[in-house]
């Protein structure tokens, strides 16, 4: 079964929310392995901090169990 190719910025990024909703706790390095699994990014350079950078604008709850972990975003808005 072929992947569905993303050719947007935008809808990637929207893509990695709705896959925040289905996981309810991940990190941006989680939902960029799951973004690469599940869909074909073609050309786009979606990095980790670009997910991060993204889920803090749209508000999503973050935290960190430890200080040297990364940010695990959870799937409620602040």
């Amino acid at each position: 079964m072929a992947k569905e190719g993303l050719n947007s910025y935008k809808r990637a990024y929207e893509i990695v929310e709705e896959g925040l909703k289905k996981k309810g706790d991940a990190s941006s390095t989680e939902l960029l392995s799951w973004l690469i699994e599940n869909y074909n990014i073609n050309s786009l350079n979606i990095t980790t901090k670009g997910i991060t950078y993204h889920l803090k604008k749209q508000g999503y709850k973050k935290y960190r169990k430890y200080e040297t972990k990364p940010w695990r975003f959870l799937a409620e808005k602040n």
